[in-house]
């Protein structure tokens, strides 16, 4: 059995989104792009998230992260991605990004809204992780 590696817990947030960003004007501003992914955890050092489209490990990107509570700007992050596969039981893909740059203020913030309104992944049931993701209006379209 393998050692767990990460440093930081990992929450499940219902309605989570990460929206990534485009750079423009010679990468010195950017802008959302239409496509919006559901998360299936987050920690501090970064998330997960499902995609149809494919991404290359090492891409550096900018994301806006939605948490549904009471805020209504999103928390943006400089992020790479750091492992990209296939996943056959939810007929798409999954990816796992690491934060490279988040705004101190935010990252507090982040973490306080984590706590807040998430559930600690290892405690979680995996039946409860699929009643989660079931009840995901966004996740549930990825995958029809």
């Amino acid at each position: 059995m393998g050692s767990e590696r990460r440093i930081h817990k990992r929450y499940i947030v219902p309605g989570l989104r990460a929206k990534l960003r485009e750079k423009i004007f010679f990468g010195l501003s950017s802008k959302p792009t239409p496509h919006e992914y559901p998360c299936l955890d987050i920690s501090a050092s970064g998330l997960q998230f499902a995609t149809k489209k494919r991404f290359t490990p090492q891409s550096n990107i900018l994301i806006d992260i939605s948490i549904p509570t009471s805020r209504t700007k999103p928390i943006r992050a400089k992020a790479k991605i750091v492992w990209f596969r296939m996943s056959e039981d939810l007929n798409s893909a999954l990816a796992g990004l690491q934060f490279v740059a988040v705004d101190k203020k935010q990252m507090a913030e982040l973490k306080m809204l984590m706590e807040k309104v998430g559930s600690d992944k290892d405690r979680t049931s995996p039946y409860i992780r699929s009643k989660i993701l079931k009840s995901d209006t966004l996740f549930v379209k990825l995958h029809k």
